[in-house]
């Protein structure tokens, strides 16, 4: 088949919540010797049907099949974060995933989590099509939105 459109959740060039990307993604590519991945079941399921074509059975199938494998305990590395961890992930080569929390009420005891995305410059090759994900050409980051601002604080 050949890939999927996926839901942008509003960090694509337009900044619309009902934004896919413009062209179908691959979730596996093979280029210049080197096997990348980009799967994420709910962007997939949500951008197949904002973009008007959503699953049909082979390909529910076929997405849900990966989501059971790297959820399964044979491949499955569960992590506890402490205070201070930090973790590095190439998003071309490792899925991940976070469970669900229920923070504290008290401001001062919030969880805070720092995300970064880095874009090395000799970086992972990848097909342009396949590293076009946002729509804001390959390799490129999320737009940033007027009025939007993340905090990273003490």
């Amino acid at each position: 088949r050949s890939g999927f459109h996926f839901d942008l959740r509003g960090e694509g060039v337009s900044g619309d919540r009902n934004e896919t990307t413009f062209h179908r993604v691959p979730v596996y590519s093979y280029y210049m010797d080197r096997l990348s991945c980009r799967y994420n079941g709910k962007t997939i399921i949500d951008g197949m049907r904002k973009a008007g074509r959503p699953l049909d059975a082979f390909e529910e199938k076929a997405v849900l099949a990966v989501r059971e494998l790297a959820m399964s305990e044979e491949f499955r590395l569960d992590m506890k974060f402490e205070r201070g961890d930090i973790q590095l992930l190439s998003n071309h080569s490792v899925l991940h995933s976070r469970n669900a929390y229920e923070d504290w009420p008290e401001p001062e005891r919030r969880r805070r989590l720092l995300r970064l995305w880095v874009q090395l410059y000799n970086g992972r090759p990848l097909d342009d099509d396949f590293a076009d994900r946002n729509n804001t050409g390959p390799r490129r980051g999320i737009m940033q939105q007027k009025g939007v601002s993340h905090w990273v604080g003490p």
